[in-house]
């Protein structure tokens, strides 16, 4: 993106024209909205990478990953797959020689850009621009300038870029920073990683050239949430995605509650064993019902909120 090839020499941006995220690089540096990406977050499935706008639930596919990023399958036929934690790779030391700073793990984003900016070497380059790719928009592991040094399998062969299944792949981020995102057990946790863009971007109809602002009323002109610029209250809009998410978070409270209650038994043990089996069937039951249980909820709201839209004479469209 323009964050990181401002300034490039034409010669070295004709070089990155060869490269599977070449439309990135005129992607506008002020697309992303962190906001409503957590939004949407709360609303994404991530068992059917599915998402709930308007009533409708609409999967994303690797064709929604192409036309709203630019990105597309090769047709390599298997997808890519990054080592679990602890898994060893196999990496040229040449490449790590040029990425990885000499006594410390993981990819050094600054080697990276300079290697983008300086390096005269065309291979050199399309692999910085990859990575710099991974780290800002793909592959994004944590709010800090990371990758592991395992993505450097993925350029290794720079012939052979072309032919991943780059837009699978950015669907499998998108869903693992999700559940990540979801199941984070700490106080907040406000970082969304993997392609977090992508999910903004499909349930805005945004664009990657194009920056989101307000209108004089300050009314949404694509996927800018504009409310916080003033006093007003909450849009019922906001407060049906937030009372989703609380939703989620009740029940994992309950989950928790009942792990609790479960470790902290302090009775005979011919009582332990009767009161531990009827622990592990509400939490049976309780798992088993997850989804339903949520998306009975949901239904309800829905249906209350459409009928305070209806009330307050609000388009319902700003509703839900």
């Amino acid at each position: 993106t323009k964050v990181f090839v401002d300034a490039l020499e034409p010669e070295r941006r004709k070089w990155l024209k060869d490269t599977p995220f070449h439309k990135l690089l005129d992607m506008d540096r002020n697309i992303q909205n962190n906001g409503l990406i957590r939004k949407f977050a709360s609303i994404f499935y991530t068992k059917d990478h599915s998402i709930e706008l308007e009533g409708e639930r609409h999967v994303i596919t690797p064709q929604d990953v192409t036309k709203f990023l630019g990105i597309e399958d090769g047709d390599d036929e298997e997808v890519i797959k990054m080592p679990r934690r602890g898994e060893q790779t196999k990496v040229l030391p040449k490449l790590i020689k040029v990425f990885v700073r000499k006594g410390h793990k993981g990819i050094c984003i600054d080697y990276v850009k300079k290697r983008l900016r300086d390096s005269w070497d065309e291979d050199t380059v399309k692999r910085a621009f990859i990575l710099l790719a991974l780290q800002y928009i793909i592959y994004p592991l944590s709010d800090r300038a990371y990758l592991h040094e395992s993505c450097l399998h993925l350029v290794e062969d720079v012939s052979a870029l072309n032919k991943k299944r780059w837009a699978t792949f950015a669907i499998t981020s998108l869903v693992n920073g999700i559940e990540k995102y979801k199941n984070y057990k700490g106080n907040t946790q406000i970082f969304i990683g993997g392609c977090a863009l992508l999910l903004q971007l499909y349930a805005t109809k945004g664009s990657i050239t194009t920056p989101l602002e307000c209108d004089k009323r300050g009314k949404m002109t694509r996927d800018k949430d504009c409310s916080g610029s003033s006093s007003s209250s909450k849009t019922i809009k906001s407060s049906h995605l937030e009372a989703m998410d609380t939703t989620r978070k009740i029940y994992e409270n309950v989950m928790d509650e009942v792990r609790k209650c479960k470790n902290k038994m302090k009775v005979h043990k011919s009582q332990r064993d009767v009161m531990e089996d009827n622990y592990q069937n509400i939490f049976s039951i309780l798992e088993s019902q997850r989804d339903t249980t949520i998306t009975t909820f949901q239904k309800s709201l829905d249906e209350h909120v459409a009928a305070v839209a209806r009330d307050t004479r609000v388009d319902p469209q700003n509703v839900i």
